[in-house]
């Protein structure tokens, strides 16, 4: 078996085994609010395809004239 060890300090190149720390005490107290993160992207999304809508709308109009197709 190959390990790696660091030559240079005894103290990482010790791999003998060793106990685990100890885990942290449990407190009672309730922990505050975690925020929640929404991802922002089917907003811009959105976003894009209305001003695509709009970019259509647009076109259509200068290419018929600017009217509804009904006269006057």
């Amino acid at each position: 078996m190959k390990l790696a060890v660091n030559l240079g300090d005894g103290d990482e190149s010790d791999i003998t085994p060793h106990a685990l720390p100890a885990p942290p005490p449990v407190v009672g107290a309730a922990s505050p609010p975690v925020p929640i993160q929404r991802e922002l992207w089917p907003l811009f999304v959105l976003v894009a395809v209305v001003l695509l809508a709009l970019e259509g709308v647009f076109y259509w109009r200068r290419q018929t004239g600017g009217g509804c197709g009904c006269r006057r």
